[in-house]
């Protein structure tokens, strides 16, 4: 292993330090991620803008209610990282690197099995779960096709989470900025071409988006593990060795709280759009206006408080090194 390798492994929280600067510098890059994140549904939003009048409302319509199913299947699973990034952050304060290793194979290992189950039974509930929310049926051939592609990636997209808790759990935050820079130029590149059919790409129109962000999402994950696999001498990530149901459990008991939020919110999203497209007429070529309107007003407002969730990533990893370095007091004051 190189210096600057076995140097990046060995660090820990500055306890000395400013407080509100070390959790700025934690949070700084995670903030800028999660913008990168929300940009996402800004470029689907501006490109749906582009299409025919009809094509392109409803399309926009359909953005949110497709994307409520997405963290209702990925977003529930994802949730795996709270507890990932809070034993993680322990194990690495308490010197057990191999120990933190352990920790992300078996939260990788859960969503690659449990994000397989999930796409299947997302793939074919879909259509079951939109037409409750939504009764315009130009807008709901658009949200199944467009879901459909996205939970199709559910499997990346909660192992990208639980890869990002490994690497905020030992306070490289910037790891994960990386990643998702590189995967959404990616999917501005893919939405693009594939929406509109550009530099040879078949033109499939909004479900174009759910293939491009499927397809992004795998790019993100790829860049992550690169990132595992150059650490993967010290923390020995990946091994079948470090497989245990008892770990897994304890990351799950930490996580499951979390699950079932995402789930309740969605949940409440749900009814919040069913009322929303209530108000759109049904008949067909019919513009789904307020649906469109609502996925703007929405959109726009990810910007802030997907940016303020980078706050508390970053208190996680500094509580729970604390904890792990056996300083409960500085803990509470993180």
């Amino acid at each position: 292993m190189s210096a600057t390798a076995q140097m990046n492994t060995t660090l820990t929280v500055d306890f000395d330090a400013n407080r509100y600067r070390t959790v700025l510098r934690l949070a700084i890059p995670t903030v800028l991620a999660m913008l990168t994140q929300s940009i996402v549904n800004h470029i689907d939003v501006i490109f749906f803008s582009r299409l025919p009048m009809w094509e392109g409302t409803n399309a926009q319509a359909a953005l949110i209610p497709s994307l409520i199913i997405v963290w209702l299947f990925g977003g529930s699973l994802g949730a795996i990282s709270v507890g990932a990034q809070a034993l993680t952050g322990r194990r690495f304060a308490e010197g057990d690197f191999q120990g933190a290793g352990a920790v992300l194979t078996n939260a990788a290992f859960f969503c690659l099995v449990a994000g397989l189950f999930f796409s299947v039974v997302g793939y074919f509930t879909i259509p079951l779960i939109l037409g409750q929310m939504i009764k315009a049926p130009a807008v709901l051939k658009i949200a199944i096709g467009y879901s459909r592609w996205r939970v199709l990636g559910v499997i990346s997209m909660a192992m990208t989470m639980s890869t990002k808790a490994f690497f905020d759990g030992l306070g490289r935050t910037k790891v994960h900025l990386v990643a998702a820079i590189v995967m959404n130029f990616f999917n501005v590149v893919f939405c693009y071409s594939f929406i509109f059919g550009h530099f040879g790409a078949p033109k499939l129109g909004p479900v174009g988006a759910g293939l491009s962000a499927f397809i992004a999402t795998w790019i993100g994950l790829a860049i992550m593990l690169v990132y595992v696999f150059r650490l993967s001498s010290h923390y020995d990530a990946f091994k079948r060795k470090h497989l245990s149901f008892k770990l897994t459990w304890s990351i799950l008991k930490l996580s499951i709280p979390a699950a079932i939020a995402t789930i309740v919110m969605m949940v409440g999203f749900g009814f919040f759009e069913q009322i929303v497209n209530a108000l759109d007429p049904a008949r067909p070529g019919a513009e789904a206006v307020n649906g469109a309107a609502t996925t703007d007003i929405i959109t726009i407002l990810n910007l802030t408080f997907t940016a303020c969730i980078a706050f508390g990533t970053a208190t996680a990893t500094l509580v729970s090194q604390s904890i792990g370095a056996r300083r409960p007091d500085d803990a509470v004051k993180f």
